[in-house]
């Protein structure tokens, strides 16, 4: 920073806020003007949270005379930020120091015309060489986006176009200099022409001066030379991606000609008539003597550039600046051509005759450059995605781990190993093969079954319908319908559900599965009679296992599986999960559930129903990790509780109910070893959190829904919230979060714009809008039904729209007062929904269920509401009635839409 120069531009990525500022505060004390572009990529040291903290406590400062209005005043953007900060190192109430000011700006981002400028660093200001190793820091872009800074996006948004958009000129840039490059190298010039070094005197009316270290050329023409008129500049149009200038006019012979070669070419593509007057002009027209006639002279060559620059400093001389020449052979006799019998085409196709196109030759799609690899084209680096392969790698890596633990119908304990599962699941897809079954029905609930059979359709190339077989017969039977299904995979349980069904379609065949197969390599009922049966099939037909098998999808979006949605206000639709959909969720859970990353082997417990789309591809993701699936057949808390305890569980999924529910056992109590566990299906409450925790069960907060193949966000761990009391850890734990690795992020929207309009809602945790989703992990549509999928795509999911309570021109959240309400000691479960008033338009009401064996009057919730909770007065319940049981949907989730009936009255309502 010792060098005086009109404007320094500085990026601030990386430079500590003080030092930075100290420099640049003495530098414009000096007359320096300083420019400091992306000061939201400035760095303080110290902890995010330790530098929030000041901030706060810099925040409360106030003036006592004015707080109002007298200051200080905070900025929350970190170009104001910066700014504040030089203000503080310089004396900007003197004279002095207010003219330094005026010589700063500072940006977020790299706005015009800036970007174009050349930035420089500031070494003794760089963090990675002012801080220690290993020391921590923050951003001011991430310090004021917590307290207010609205344009965190915005700016991110224009810095990637910025990027993308230099990436693109680079890459052009790189394209010319290699065409540059080839033209110098396919040119032949005269060596002599080098020796003459940096100067060639013609004579004193006419001087070329040509520099071979440097891409600049300048040719300087002195018209009192040569009295007459039409000396002119001529720029002409472009031809193979170069530009050629002229010089015309009363001059030298020779140089007329050469300097005619580049007016055809121009004129030729655009105007051939101009091409002719012009070409008769320059033929006929006389042209005096020069000093020219010397051999070494540069007579034989004319200049074809890239660009130019043109400056004209008097009447009396004009000057062109080059850039980047290229020095192309004359054609011999270039004179004697333009003045012959030939046409101006004949004649101008003569002159060009030795020019090389720029442009490619035609050659085939996706050509490569033959710098960078072969001509040989091939597939080899790319294969489909689907996650049916993850079983038979399972089995090839480790073929003796347990794949599966599972108490069956007759309870007894099945433990079934990686090899045999995968000879299972081959046998059942061999078997559908055999008899060209397409799409396969599963009416079953958490069984060896269901996991078996979700490999070996899909091997099978056939697709997968599983259906909540706690649904009415009459939704159960629409659903297998509507999918087309010719076999069906049914659990004992629940083959009566299918009564309706057979009378409808006679001819489906129903295979029943007992699960009662205890003994491993036993066989015994009609889904293992199917089994063996493709077994034998394969071993008759050559034996060829998995090869013979669809393991890698042909194509990775066909579809797999069929997932149904519940059908609460209407038919149930079919959504169509594709090969690679499901392995790219199946990837994002490992990942963001942790599967692999804990001592030993994961053991996954199967709380979650396999039916909710497809178990949210746990099936897959556990055995890609080659995971323990532990199956229930039902929800049995003492059950948990045991396989908690005694086989060391270290994942599960549950809805908050359950955990609610768990939580509440008399077998709790807090395990030896943590378990992670995904809450989902509705909204947890920080109290269900904290009770949670202290048993050493981790929730990880997910969201998502059927079309996102389960969830897509997660509420991703801070390290800072350790830090906080408890009770504001466990509320920001229970907050949503951001999406998948594998998907795009997670957007919400202000409503009412018009179609294909997203504009973001502001974050600060009050403005109401839609969640938009979309990218990898999202659905591929509904199976025949276009239009539905057309409006998927344009917004066609409005969810808890109806959790906001509007009272009295209030927003009240019925999420946050069930949240409240949880907390209180006598309350097991609450659901909130809005009912009707007259004065106010909406009001709260609450349904309770009571812990235990206990009783609950529900003045005394709303007292305890009124008293002892941190909520505003207008969000209190006006009314709480106290129920038995809470109406859930089969997933677990509230029945609102039964609450809001039993609010009007309407008991009998299901």
């Amino acid at each position: 920073m010792s060098t005086f120069e009109p404007v320094i531009v500085i990026d601030g990525k990386g430079h500590l806020l003080g030092r930075l500022a100290s420099t640049v505060a003495k530098q414009l004390l000096n007359g320096q003007k300083i420019v400091v572009v992306r000061c939201e990529a400035l760095n303080i040291s110290g902890e995010f949270f330790r530098a929030k903290l000041k901030y706060s406590a810099f925040l409360r400062k106030q003036t006592r005379y004015n707080p109002t209005r007298g200051g200080p005043f905070h900025f929350r953007a970190p170009s104001k930020m910066f700014w504040r900060t030089v203000r503080g190192m310089i004396p900007h109430k003197t004279p002095r120091g207010a003219a330094a000011m005026e010589r700063l700006k500072t940006f977020e981002g790299i706005p015009p015309p800036y970007d174009k400028k050349k930035r420089v660093v500031v070494p003794q200001a760089l963090r990675v060489l002012r801080l220690k190793p290993g020391r921590k820091y923050c951003t001011v872009g991430r310090l004021g986006h917590e307290f207010g800074w609205k344009y965190q996006d915005v700016v991110s948004r224009l810095e990637e176009r910025r990027k993308a958009n230099g990436a693109a000129y680079y890459e052009r840039k790189k394209q010319a200099r290699r065409q540059l490059a080839q033209a110098k190298s396919d040119a032949k010039v005269d060596s002599k022409w080098y020796e003459y070094g940096s100067r060639v005197r013609a004579d004193e009316g006419l001087r070329t001066l040509w520099r071979s270290t440097t891409s600049a050329i300048r040719v300087i023409y002195t018209p009192a030379r040569y009295p007459g008129s039409g000396h002119q500049l001529q720029l002409c149009n472009s031809i193979a991606s170069l530009w050629l200038v002229t010089l015309t006019g009363h001059v030298a012979t020779d140089y007329a000609n050469v300097l005619s070669i580049g007016i055809a070419i121009g004129f030729a593509q655009h105007h051939p008539r101009a091409l002719d007057h012009k070409l008769a002009a320059l033929g006929s027209a006389p042209h005096p003597r020069s000093a020219f006639d010397a051999p070494s002279l540069p007579t034989q060559f004319y200049i074809a550039i890239p660009r130019c620059w043109v400056y004209t400093f008097s009447n009396s001389a004009l000057c062109l600046v080059l850039s980047s020449p290229i020095l192309c052979p004359h054609p011999a006799n270039a004179g004697e051509q333009l003045r012959s019998g030939m046409s101006p085409i004949e004649r101008l196709q003569k002159l060009a005759s030795h020019f090389t196109s720029a442009a490619p030759t035609p050659g085939p799609v996706n050509q490569i450059h033959p710098g960078d690899s072969h001509e040989y084209h091939h597939r080899n680096n790319f294969h489909t995605l689907s996650p049916t392969s993850f079983l038979w790698r399972a089995a090839q890596i480790e073929p003796h781990a347990t794949a599966i633990y599972h108490k069956t119908a007759n309870n007894k304990i099945l433990r079934r190993s990686y090899l045999e599962t995968a000879d299972r699941a081959r046998g059942l897809a061999y078997y559908l093969r055999k008899h060209k079954f397409a799409r396969v029905g599963l009416l079953c609930t958490n069984t060896p079954a269901f996991l078996e059979a979700l490999f070996g359709i899909a091997a099978a190339g056939a697709v997968s319908v599983a259906v909540n077989y706690r649904l009415k017969t009459d939704d159960i039977s629409y659903i297998f319908q509507h999918s087309d299904v010719d076999l069906i995979v049914a659990d004992y349980e629940f083959e009566e559900l299918l009564g309706q069904y057979k009378q409808e379609k006679p001819h489906v065949k129903i295979i029943v599965d007992t699960d009662t197969d205890a003994t491993e390599g036993e066989l015994s009922g009609p889904f293992d009679d199917a089994v063996l049966e493709g077994l034998t099939y394969d071993r008759e037909n050559g034996l060829k296992g998995w090869a013979g098998l669809d393991a890698q999808a042909k194509d990775e979006e066909s579809v797999i599986a069929l997932a149904y949605t519940s059908g609460t206000t209407a038919r149930p639709k079919g959504v169509e999960y594709t090969h690679r959909g499901c392995y790219l969720a199946a990837m994002s859970n490992i990942i963001d559930s942790g599967l692999n990353y804990h001592k030993g082997r994961a053991k996954y417990l199967w709380t979650l129903p396999m039916f909710h789309a497809t178990g949210w591809t746990f099936p897959w993701a556990v055995t890609a990790v080659r995971g323990t699936h532990y199956c229930l057949r039902k929800i049995d808390y003492p059950e948990i509780w045991r396989l908690l305890k005694e086989e060391g569980i270290t994942h599960f999924n549950a809805a908050p109910t359950v955990n609610t529910l768990l939580c509440a056992a008399d077998e709790a109590e807090k395990l030896e070893n943590p378990v992670q566990v995904t809450v989902a299906a509705s909204p947890p409450s920080a109290w269900l959190f904290e009770q949670m925790t202290n048993l050493n069960l981790h929730p990880v907060h997910v969201y998502g829904l059927t079309e996102t193949y389960g969830p897509i966000t997660k509420g991703y761990h801070m390290p800072e919230w350790e830090d906080l009391p408890l009770k504001d850890k466990y509320a920001k734990m229970a907050r949503q979060g951001h999406g998948f690795v594998m998907s795009l992020p997670a957007r919400v929207i202000k409503t009412e714009q018009p179609e294909g309009v997203l504009i973001d809602v502001e974050r600060n945790g009050k403005e109401i809008g839609e969640i938009v989703f979309e990218g990898n992990i999202c659905a591929k549509g509904y199976y025949k039904d276009a239009e539905a999928t057309r409006k998927l795509w344009a917004g066609g999911i409005l969810d808890r729209a109806k959790d906001i309570i509007i009272s009295g021109g209030e927003n009240i959240s019925s999420v946050a007062l069930e949240a409240m309400l949880a907390t209180h000691p006598s309350i097991l479960e609450v659901g909130v929904v809005a009912v009707p008033d007259s004065h106010w338009g909406e009001r709260p009401k609450a349904f309770v269920t009571v812990k235990g064996s206990g009783t609950l009057e529900p003045n005394e919730v709303i007292n305890w509401a009124k008293e002892n909770s941190n909520i505003s007065r207008f969000m209190v319940p006006r009314e709480v009635e106290v129920v038995q049981e809470l109406p859930k949907t089969s997933t677990g989730k509230l029945k609102k839409n039964l609450l809001r009936e039993w609010a009007r009255g309407n008991r009998d309502a299901s």
